[in-house]
């Protein structure tokens, strides 16, 4: 989908808040929303800790492909996304790739084309580091070609939108590519 807002989705309520930010975010921009999953492959050991739950570290050990619980994890971010905004042109997909998802990302956002910009959720360890702290979100945050939002989870499942609560501004993170 050229000239969208790209969302990577893991299942996590961070992810959920993020799909939820990004799919305002396109709909202000006027352009489409893709959310993607992506299944690493092979996953390395260490990485199966922050697989959302047990049975998604068992699945990520299977061979890539269609996984109905990821197709399902899928259906049910683009679902939320066009309930609350009808009219969004949504695309949902999965995408198999080797290595680490940022790994995955950072390839997929260099694609000619491929979006205006990421979204990812960042879950974080506290609020000095929690923007940036990731196997993901550090990554992709530092060598995305294309400007990158991390968002927390938050107030997101009252419905509030992180960039427009009432949170004092120490929580805006401002990233300039001085080029």
């Amino acid at each position: 989908m050229p000239g969208n807002v790209t969302v990577g989705l893991n299942g996590s309520p961070e992810s959920f808040a993020a799909v939820r930010w990004a799919a305002q975010e396109a709909v202000l921009r006027e352009v489409a929303l893709r959310i993607i999953h992506i299944q690493d492959w092979p996953v390395p050991p260490g990485h199966v800790e922050h697989v959302v739950s047990s049975s998604a570290a068992t699945a990520a050990h299977t061979e890539p492909g269609r996984s109905p619980k990821y197709e399902d994890l899928l259906a049910r971010a683009a679902a939320e996304a066009e309930q609350a905004h009808p009219g969004l042109s949504v695309g949902a997909e999965n995408v198999t790739g080797v290595g680490l998802a940022s790994k995955v990302l950072l390839a997929e956002a260099e694609t000619p084309g491929g979006m205006d910009l990421l979204v990812l959720g960042s879950q974080g360890l506290n609020r000095l580091t929690g923007f940036v702290i990731g196997t993901t979100s550090l990554p992709v945050a530092a060598a995305s070609p294309c400007p990158v939002v991390l968002v927390r989870n938050g107030g997101a499942d009252r419905g509030e939108r992180p960039h427009r609560s009432e949170r004092p501004a120490r929580q805006l993170l401002l990233g300039i590519d001085p080029r």
